[in-house]
């Protein structure tokens, strides 16, 4: 008697090769192109879109200036406890230059205060820093942002317009062979994912079979051919893969 487990999969891999067939080829494949396409647009065209944000836009200082507003007061607080012992460590460290000794001893004592803590430079402050450091975090932001809306744009664009080549509202390329490829792509799709999944799941299957008492779905799924296959397949190919 054949598990029900693989009349699932069977029925899961018929359902895809049909949906491919009605795609034809190049629909079964315009998602992943599009996507592809969409990456490299925004990858090419995303430092240029988002320099010209920033500067004819102004956001990163829109961002900065409002990030800087959501600090936590407790945040505050301790960039002026930082501001204070700056100072005060600059201005000791000042005393220290000022000292009467030979000039060997006091490049050496120079040197070595400049390693232990670097000079706090004129005009440097922890809010001058925390805004640096919110700028920088505001064109991460922009970036991903802009990164995204140029990935979905022209991934839309490409998959629309790779849409007037398929079977549905299309002039259907190469008639069945068309949505014989299609079938073909649909179907191998198909089973990557899946060996993907319940290889990757097969170990936990295995111990939960073992386990006393346990639920019968993991013997069901143990006694799968196809399952095992695919757990094959995973171990064999896609592991060394992967890693």
């Amino acid at each position: 008697m054949i598990p029900w487990i693989d009349i699932i999969l069977v029925l899961i891999i018929i359902t895809a090769a049909v949906r491919g067939y009605q795609k034809g080829f190049i629909g079964a494949i315009r998602g992943f192109i599009g996507s592809l396409m969409g990456f490299l647009a925004a990858w090419l065209t995303a430092p240029v879109a988002t320099a010209w944000a920033e500067s004819a836009l102004g956001l990163k200082a829109l961002i900065s200036d409002f990030l800087f507003r959501a600090l936590p007061d407790n945040v505050l607080v301790l960039l002026t406890g930082i501001d204070r012992a700056a100072v005060t460590l600059q201005e000791f460290k000042e005393k220290l230059h000022s000292l009467p000794i030979p000039q060997g001893a006091a490049d050496y004592l120079r040197q070595a205060l400049e390693q232990a803590a670097p000079a706090w430079h004129t005009g440097m402050t922890p809010e001058n820093v925390m805004a640096e450091m919110l700028g920088s975090f505001a064109h991460t932001i922009i970036y991903a942002i802009t990164f995204l809306v140029i990935w979905g744009l022209a991934a839309a664009a490409v998959r629309w317009f790779l849409g007037l080549f398929t079977g549905k509202g299309g002039i259907a390329l190469f008639g069945a062979v068309d949505g014989i490829m299609g079938m073909v792509i649909g179907t191998a799709i198909c089973l990557f994912i899946l060996t993907l999944l319940l290889g990757a799941a097969y170990p936990v299957f295995l111990i939960k079979g073992m386990e006393a008492g346990n639920h019968p779905v993991y013997q069901w799924i143990l006694e799968s051919r196809i399952v095992s296959w695919m757990a094959y397949a995973y171990q064999t190919y896609f592991l060394p893969w992967l890693a």
